[in-house]
């Protein structure tokens, strides 16, 4: 009479026939009346104790049974369908190839990585340096075919050995990063004939070294390859403001239109604001009409500001000596009639061409036909 032996779970597994060995399953399981029995219960008992240690793993597998794997020492459960990691990291040199479960970890005890299964690919934890500078995802090719930051020594022309990372992406060098000073390596590195300290971008890789970000910082100078032919910007795509103590270099054009210069000041005064030499400072608001003392317009953007760390507009305001620039006028004016200061404070007016022309402000540049003060863009000028 056949025997049934069932699951934990009360599920049929198989039946056994009289005097014969089942092999549903990973061991040897003799039916009634089997002779000899004890030598395969003895067997099973032995594999069971070991957890099937072997390099590959046991056939017939049944849900929850355990194999210890010897190639890479780790410890496995088959869930159903597929060898799990039962806890901990494969630890082996080669890549464990597919059929892990996700999440389960691999350590790579040749390139000292740690990497993670994730379903369909084994992907770098880190370091993302190899102590070997190999890629151990793809061993089998002698370059690099991933994208990667790597630790590298390089040993430069007076066998000097240097430390560094090298930028691969889509497995190509983009960057070296180095701390040392300038060097040339002893062996050739394609694009990088020296290498010098902080980042060193591949010449031979177009736009290597472009800046695509909204935000460009250093601590330090950044100084282009070559004299004269780097751009910072293009007509397209523009910096919005550059601050800087010092420029030196050649401007083809400016926004603002007035050449200015920082004057001391008896007080605050508002941008468009006619000044006379005079006052308890340098200048003051103008309030004499027809005066020869009238000396400029306080500027709202100056083209070019000279004297500009004498101080604060508050204290020393920006003087528009000449160029084109707004300026509070009183009283109707026509385009290009010329402009003196008035008897309202800080105001320009209509030349009387019985002043000397010592008094002329400058010329308006548009039409004004009404008797208050309005802010007019005028030119400031003896012309």
């Amino acid at each position: 009479m056949a025997t049934n032996i069932f699951n934990y779970n009360g599920t049929l597994a198989t039946t056994i026939a009289d005097g014969s060995i089942d092999n549903t399953t990973s061991i040897a399981m003799p039916g009634r009346g089997y002779i000899n029995y004890g030598e395969p219960v003895n067997q099973d008992l032995l594999w069971i104790m070991q957890n099937f240690a072997n390099s590959s793993a046991p056939t017939n597998p049944t849900t929850g049974q355990i194999w210890y794997n010897t190639s890479n020492q780790g410890l496995y459960v088959y869930n159903g369908s597929t060898w799990a990691s039962a806890g901990g990291a494969i630890v082996s040199t080669v890549n464990p190839g597919a059929g892990a479960q996700a999440g389960t970890f691999w350590y790579d005890s040749t390139n000292l990585q740690l990497n993670v299964w994730d379903g369909t690919a084994w992907d770098i934890v880190g370091p993302l340096g190899s102590a070997t500078n190999t890629d151990p995802l793809n061993p089998s090719t002698s370059s690099v075919t991933s994208s990667q930051l790597r630790v590298v020594r390089i040993t430069d022309t007076l066998s000097v050995v240097h430390s560094a990372w090298e930028l691969y992406v889509a497995g190509t060098l983009l960057a070296i990063f180095s701390k040392d000073a300038s060097y040339t390596p002893a062996s050739t590195i394609t694009g990088f004939a020296t290498i010098g300290p902080g980042m060193n971008f591949s010449t031979i890789v177009s736009n290597a070294g472009v800046i695509s970000s909204s935000n460009f910082t250093s601590l330090q100078s950044n100084l282009p390859a070559t004299d004269n032919l780097y751009n910072m910007g293009s007509a397209s795509y523009r910096f919005a403001n550059m601050y800087a103590v010092n420029f030196i270099g050649q401007a083809s054009s400016a926004l603002y239109a007035d050449l200015a210069e920082r004057y001391a000041a008896d007080a605050p005064l508002d941008p468009g604001t006619v000044v006379s030499l005079g006052g308890d400072a340098e200048v003051t608001a103008s309030n004499t009409p027809g005066s020869e003392d009238v000396f400029g317009v306080v500027s709202t953007n100056p083209a070019y500001l000279m004297n500009s760390a004498a101080g604060d507009a508050s204290q020393y305001p920006a003087i528009a000596m000449t160029g084109r620039v707004p300026c509070k006028v009183v009283g109707p004016v026509k385009k290009g009639q010329r402009l003196m200061a008035s008897s309202v404070t800080g105001c320009a007016c209509a030349y009387d061409t019985s002043m000397g022309v010592l008094s002329i402000l400058g010329r308006s540049l548009v039409d004004k036909t009404t008797d208050s003060i309005e802010l007019i863009e005028i030119v400031v000028g003896k012309n």
